[in-house]
C-alpha cells in the first residue's frame, strides 16, 4: 500500500492540512461518496500512527467494506476517486490562499457574465490589492497584468469614451514579466550548459541583454537581479558582477516569495564554491555571511515555517567549516525546532554529532550518531563516515576494525541494489583503506608516513572522502 500514488500523496499533508482536508471531502459539493471520506481516515490514521506493520490494500477493505470480498477494481476506483478529490483540494487551497489569484479568476467571471452590478466593488478590490501587494518576483508582475488587462476588457465600453486608459500599465507590467522571465531562464540555460553538453538556443539573447543594460528596466528589482544573476554566469571572472547581484539580494531578496529567494541566494552560494573550489578562499566567507543572512531574514524557512533537513545540514555544515562554533549552537538551536517533524529526531542528532565533532567531543558522537536510523542514503554514509573517524580520534582500534568492515559490507550492499553508484563507492572504499593504513603507523617513522603521503596523493587524484582529515592526521605522525 505504501508503494500506491495516493498514500505517497497523502504523506505529504500535515495534521493541520489533513483536518482541512476532511472538511473538504465532508462537503457535499465536493464529494458526495462517504466511502472516499472513510477510506481518507482509514489512510490518514496510519499514516499518523507508529505501526512499522506491513499495510496492505486487502487491511484497507476490510474496515472500508468489511461484508463483502475484495475487489482489486473497486478498490482502484476508490483510491482513483479520492486521490482526485485532493487534487480538487490542492487547486482549491492554492486559490483560496493567493488573494490575487483569487480576485483575478472572480474578475473575469465577472467580465463573461456581464454583471454589471459588480464592476466598481470589484475594481476597486483589484487595483487595491494589486498596490498593497509588495512582491516583486515575476508572477507578481504578471498577476498585475492580469489585473490591469481584465479591467481594461471589463471597463471597454466606457473607456472608448475616454482619452487615456490602463494600456500604458498593462505594457508596463507585461515588459517586467517577460524581461526578468528572460533573464531568469537565459541564466538557467548558461548555468546547466557547464554540466551538460547540449547548449540552448535562447533567441534574442544578446539583444536582450544590451536592451536591458540601458534601460530604465534595471530599476525593477526581478529585472535587475536576474541581469545580475546572467552576468555572473556568463562573465563569471568578473568580481563586480557578483558583487552587485549580492547588494541587490541583500536589498530586495525579502520582497519574493520565499521558494524564489531561497533559490537566489543558492544561485550566489554555488557561486562563491565554484570560486572556493578554485582556490579564491575568500568566498568561505562570503559564503558563511550569506547563510547568516538567509538565517537572519529567515528566507531559509518554507511559507508554512519549516526548514529542510539540507538547508539545515547545509548551514551548519557552513559554521562548522568557518569553526563559527558559538553562531553553529544558536543556529541548530533556533532552527531545529523548525524541522519537519518526520525528519526532527535524526536531523539534530546528526547535527549536533556534526558539532560534538568538530569540537572534539568524540563520546558525545558516538552517543549521537550509533542511535539515528537513516532512510537518506547520503545521511548514512556522512554518519558512518564520521563514526568511523570518531573510532579512530579514540582510539578504539578494535571497535574500528570492526566498524570498517561493517561499513565496506554496507557499500558493497549498495552498490549491488544499485543505490550507490561504483565511483562513489569507490571514493568511500579508498578513505577506508587509508584509515586502515594509518592505524599502522608509528608516529616519527619517516619511510612509511612518506609512502603514506605518497598513496593519499595518487588516491586523491581518483576521488576520496575525508582527504582534508586524512592529510592533517598524517601531518600528526611526522
Amino acid at each position: 500500500m505504501k508503494n500506491t500514488k495516493i498514500y505517497n500523496v497523502l504523506q505529504n499533508f500535515n495534521k493541520y492540512e489533513q483536518n482541512r482536508l476532511r472538511k473538504f471531502l465532508r462537503s457535499p459539493y465536493f464529494n458526495s461518496d462517504q466511502k472516499i471520506i472513510d477510506l481518507f481516515d482509514i489512510m490518514a490514521k496510519r499514516i499518523n500512527g507508529t505501526s512499522k506493520k506491513e499495510f496492505l490494500k486487502e487491511d484497507i477493505w476490510r474496515k472500508l467494506i468489511p461484508k463483502e470480498s475484495y475487489n482489486d477494481v473497486r478498490f482502484r476506483k476508490y483510491c482513483s476517486d479520492l486521490l482526485k478529490n485532493v487534487e480538487s483540494f490542492l487547486a482549491f487551497e492554492h486559490v483560496s490562499n493567493d488573494k490575487i489569484a483569487k480576485t483575478n479568476i472572480t474578475l473575469e467571471a465577472i467580465r463573461k457574465r456581464k454583471i454589471e452590478h459588480l464592476y466598481s466593488s470589484y475594481i476597486r478590490n483589484s487595483r487595491k490589492l494589486a498596490a498593497e501587494n509588495q512582491d516583486e518576483s515575476a508572477n507578481a508582475h504578471l498577476n498585475r497584468y492580469i489585473v490591469e488587462k481584465t479591467l481594461y476588457e471589463l471597463t471597454d465600453s466606457e473607456l472608448k469614451r475616454l482619452n487615456r486608459s490602463n494600456i500604458e500599465s498593462i505594457s508596463n507590467n507585461l515588459d517586467n514579466f517577460y524581461f526578468s522571465e528572460k533573464l531568469r531562464f537565459y541564466s538557467a540555460a548558461l548555468s546547466q550548459q557547464t554540466y551538460i553538453k547540449d547548449k540552448y538556443d535562447i533567441q534574442f539573447a544578446d539583444e536582450l541583454i544590451d536592451l536591458v543594460g540601458k534601460s530604465d528596466l534595471l530599476k525593477v528589482p526581478a529585472i535587475s537581479i536576474y541581469y545580475y544573476c546572467l552576468l555572473t554566469v556568463k562573465e563569471s571572472d568578473n568580481l563586480k558582477h557578483y558583487y552587485k547581484l549580492k547588494e541587490l539580494l541583500t536589498e530586495n531578496g525579502s520582497d519574493f516569495p520565499k521558494s524564489e529567494a531561497l533559490s537566489l541566494y543558492y544561485f550566489v552560494a554555488n557561486y562563491c564554491i565554484r570560486r572556493n573550489n578554485k582556490g579564491d578562499y575568500q568566498f568561505s566567507d562570503e559564503l558563511f555571511h550569506l547563510y547568516d543572512e538567509m538565517r537572519t531574514k529567515e528566507i531559509l524557512l518554507t511559507e508554512s515555517g519549516e526548514i529542510s533537513p539540507w538547508d539545515f545540514k547545509n548551514g551548519v555544515g557552513i559554521g562548522l567549516f568557518m569553526k563559527k562554533f558559538d553562531w553553529t549552537k544558536e543556529y541548530i538551536l533556533e532552527l531545529g525546532p523548525k524541522l519537519p517533524e518526520q525528519y526532527k529526531e535524526n536531523s539534530l542528532k546528526f547535527n549536533w554529532g556534526q558539532y560534538y565533532f568538530h569540537l572534539k567531543e568524540y563520546d558525545k558522537v558516538l552517543d549521537l550518531l550509533m542511535e539515528l536510523e537513516y532512510e537518506d542514503l547520503l545521511a548514512s554514509l556522512n554518519a558512518k563516515t564520521f563514526t568511523t573517524i570518531t573510532y579512530f580520534e579514540t582510539d578504539k582500534y578494535d571497535l574500528l576494525d570492526f566498524y570498517i568492515e561493517s561499513f565496506r559490507v554496507y557499500l558493497g550492499r549498495k552498490r549491488k541494489s544499485k543505490e550507490l553508484n561504483d565511483a562513489r563507492q569507490q571514493r568511500y572504499l579508498r578513505f577506508l583503506s587509508m584509515i586502515k593504513k594509518l592505524t599502522k603507523i608509528i608516529p616519527g617513522d619517516e619511510k612509511a608516513i612518506t609512502k603514506i603521503e605518497n598513496d593519499l596523493a595518487k588516491e586523491k587524484q581518483q576521488g576520496l572522502v575525508g582527504a582534508k582529515w586524512l592529510s592533517e592526521k598524517i601531518e600528526e605522525l611526522k
